[in-house]
């Protein structure tokens, strides 16, 4: 395939067996997670997609080649989500979110917030300052689940149903005594794992 060849023209042998087998591997398999559910027209979808950020952290083959790499990828989840979209009853909302973490410290990662009712990009969510925990309120509400006054509020830029309701900390399911340090612990692990 391409990616093969663009990877062995670019990098050692044995380097490009490692990127393909670390990053280009697992975000292809997410795509094909993803496009498999999307028959069943989800009311919300998420994509995540942190191959490139590791391939970004060995590559040692030149700028060019590595955004030869870059635009193959990103074209191919393009097409993903363009045959996704096009469908009239398909999934009604979408976040993809590229990770740019581990190659920069302190990196911001890159969310594309996708929504059927419309969304009208404003200058604070086209500058990225959004948080991504704004992004997971969004994910709930398109769900319809109850949403934590810990989180913000959706992006602005979109319409969001209100949530059906309100918990004030997120805790152990069944726990009337979740502590707001169990909160702050729970959003922390979701961020390690890069999910926020």
């Amino acid at each position: 395939p391409e990616e093969r060849r663009l990877l062995a023209a670019a990098l050692p042998r044995d380097v490009a067996a490692a990127v393909l087998d670390r990053a280009l591997l697992p975000d292809r398999f997410y795509r094909r997670a993803f496009a498999a559910l999307l028959p069943a027209a989800p009311r919300a979808a998420a994509l995540y997609l942190p191959g490139l950020d590791i391939a970004a952290s060995d590559w040692r083959g030149g700028g060019v080649a590595f955004a030869d790499l870059v635009r193959r990828e990103l074209r191919e989840t393009d097409a993903l989500l363009a045959a996704a979209l096009a469908r009239e009853s398909g999934v009604g909302t979408v976040a993809v979110v590229i990770d740019p973490g581990r190659r920069r410290l302190d990196g911001e990662g890159r969310i594309l917030l996708w929504r059927r009712g419309g969304c009208v990009p404003s200058k604070r969510v086209l500058n990225g300052t959004t948080a991504p925990e704004a992004v997971a309120s969004a994910l709930l509400r398109a769900l319809g689940l109850p949403q934590s006054d810990e989180l913000p509020a959706p992006p602005p830029a979109c319409s969001w149903e209100p949530p059906p309701a309100r918990v004030a900390t997120y805790g152990t399911p069944g726990d009337r005594g979740a502590t707001t340090r169990q909160g702050e612990e729970y959003l922390e692990g979701l961020r390690s794992l890069g999910y926020l």
